[in-house]
């Protein structure tokens, strides 16, 4: 009588055993063994629990950060935008955005950078545009560099002192070359204006303006 073999089922770890054998792995800087295995593990068999997710998202970006220091830019950049699709918030577009654009890869860049912006936090900050306006403005896509230098104007809080006042600055005399790139002379010199409004004696401003009469 020939023997009957039993397939026995292996029961997985709970996901409690295995969540606190990734974290051992994270606080030791085992990013890999996170990457290549417990991640995976984590994510498929309890897709349900946001924190697996969570610590995978953060294995990869500390491998990214990683990567970075060892000049491995496409590894960086492979594991920034794994952790964004793991954990798709703010900070995690932000950071595979910037991996990407000193990648020299600005398609995708400008992708991260647009999904950043439509995160719930990135539809109140002016960062994401900023950045996409200027790779536009690298690229000579003016058009979508003024679309994006406006709406990063209209986030921005009142101006005050110091780095926001020098941000708003910026902005608003790209506006203006963007504006007279258009021939919109009147906005251009409205942008001039709204520079001498915070800083009255900004060179610049004063030169260009002098030239628009």
């Amino acid at each position: 009588m020939p023997t009957q073999l039993v397939m026995s089922q292996v029961t997985p770890m709970s996901f409690e055993t295995l969540y606190s054998e990734a974290l051992t792995e994270l606080d030791a800087g085992n990013y890999q063994v996170i990457i290549d295995s417990l991640g995976n593990q984590l994510t498929e068999t309890y897709p349900e629990e946001i924190d697996g997710f969570t610590l995978y998202s953060s294995a990869l970006e500390k491998a990214a950060n990683n990567a970075m220091t060892l000049s491995r830019w496409d590894d960086a950049e492979n594991y920034s935008a794994k952790a964004y699709d793991l954990n798709p918030n703010y900070q995690q577009a932000m950071n595979w955005a910037e991996i990407a654009w000193q990648n020299g890869h600005n398609e995708t860049a400008l992708q991260a950078y647009q999904k950043a912006s439509e995160t719930p936090l990135g539809k109140t900050q002016a960062w994401p545009r900023i950045n996409m306006a200027t790779i536009y403005s690298f690229s000579g896509n003016k058009a979508k560099e003024l679309s994006n230098l406006e709406g990063a104007l209209e986030l921005l809080s009142p101006p005050s002192t110091g780095k926001e006042a020098a941000v708003h600055i910026d902005i608003l005399l790209k506006l203006a070359n963007c504006y007279k790139a258009n021939n919109d002379i009147a906005k251009a010199k409205n942008s001039y204006t709204a520079v001498l409004q915070q800083d009255p004696s900004h060179a610049l401003a004063i030169q260009e303006l002098e030239k628009l009469k």
